[in-house]
Order: structure tokens, then sequence, then C-alpha cells
């Protein structure tokens, strides 16, 4: 199971090395997740990701976040938060480029 496992990161770190298909077919995406209702940062852990490329990251304190080496195209990028409802945007990469997937409102699960 462990082998299996490795397996599978190393797989999904050499999808996203820029050396194995060509640095000119990834972009970056970037944006900002925060509370639907207080409009202010979420606090703890905001796991971000994006189609295209297995390369999760956390959103920074104040929710901005940064995906790097993301596949050129429509892509889906989805932000998680424990205790609030995950959400989805589509952002079109262009290859080389930085998109902007604009602000990502989460609501908690408890309103």
């Amino acid at each position: 199971m462990l082998r299996a496992t490795f397996i599978g990161v190393l797989f999904a770190l050499k999808a996203c090395d820029p050396n194995s298909i060509g640095v000119q077919n990834f972009g970056s995406i970037v944006g900002r997740v925060y509370d639907a209702k207080t409009l202010k940062a979420i606090p703890g852990k905001i796991l971000v990701s994006a189609t295209g490329c297995n390369n999760p990251v956390y959103a920074n304190p104040d929710g901005t976040f940064l995906l790097n080496q993301v596949a050129e195209g429509t892509q889906t990028v989805t932000a998680t938060a424990p205790g609030y409802t995950s959400q989805s945007v589509q952002v079109v990469v262009a290859k080389q480029e930085r998109s902007d997937a604009g602000t990502i409102p989460l609501t908690s699960v408890n309103q």
C-alpha cells in the first residue's frame, strides 16, 4: 500500500514537472478565498486545488493563493476549508501567464 501511494505521488509530481511536458504548456492561477458572511479571511487552513495538475496549496492567512504549473486551458479551481461548503470556479489558464480566479466566497455549514 505504501509503495502504491509513493508511486502515485511520484506520478503526480512528474505530471506537474515542467520538464516532463514543457514549461510553455503551463500557467498559474491567483485568487482569494474569504468567508461569504463576514467578507473576511477564514481562520485555519484553506486548501485550494485545480484540475490540470495535482498541486494543491494552502491559502495564505489573508486568503490569497497562488497555484503554479497548471496546465493551459479551462480549469476548475476548488477551495475547501473545515466547517465550510467547498466552492469551485472555472478559470481559463493561458500558457506562461498568470490567470486570476478572482474571489471565492465560502459559506459556513453552520449558517
